[in-house]
């Protein structure tokens, strides 16, 4: 094609055929869902997923805070698949032989991180305990599970 058509035409194909990798960008490795139950000193929760509503003002609101917090679900996921397979377990597997060793990856700190946060946010005081459950999807070759999280206990 002489280079005179090229510039001509180029403005009008680029757009719509050129396929860039910011095209697939994100491209999900895990999916993943967190389940936390909250224990106070004078109440429970049951059990939440602290993005549920985020996710659903994140459909409304795409340029908000809530695009961040879906985000960070994701990527503490991907951390988390990671840190499985760095120990040789499987998505739902939570082996006991290896608990201090999961204890020690950066998935187990991160997320006990964000669960006392997300409690402070929903009830105003530091939790006693929580229970956490994530929900997994390794994407590369479909495989789901639940890993049941050692709960995480802090000291009044």
């Amino acid at each position: 094609m002489p280079d005179s058509a090229k510039m001509t035409v180029s403005p009008y194909l680029e757009p719509l055929f050129t396929q860039r990798w910011s095209m697939f960008y994100p491209c999900p490795v895990a999916e993943g869902k967190f389940k936390m139950k909250f224990y106070f000193e004078d109440d429970t929760t049951g059990w939440v997923y602290p993005t549920k509503e985020d996710y659903k003002w994140y459909k409304i609101l795409r340029f908000s805070h809530h695009g961040e917090l879906t985000l960070l679900e994701s990527n503490m996921a991907f951390y988390v698949i990671r840190d499985i397979h760095d120990l040789g377990w499987e998505i739902g597997e939570l082996k006991t032989q290896n608990i201090e060793d999961f204890r020690q990856k950066g998935s187990y700190r991160m997320v006990k991180n964000y669960a006392k946060a997300i409690a402070v946010k929903r009830k105003g005081e530091d939790p006693i305990r929580v229970d956490v459950i994530c929900e997994l999807h390794e994407v590369i070759n479909d495989t789901r599970g639940e890993l049941v999280f050692p709960p995480y206990t802090w000291n009044k």
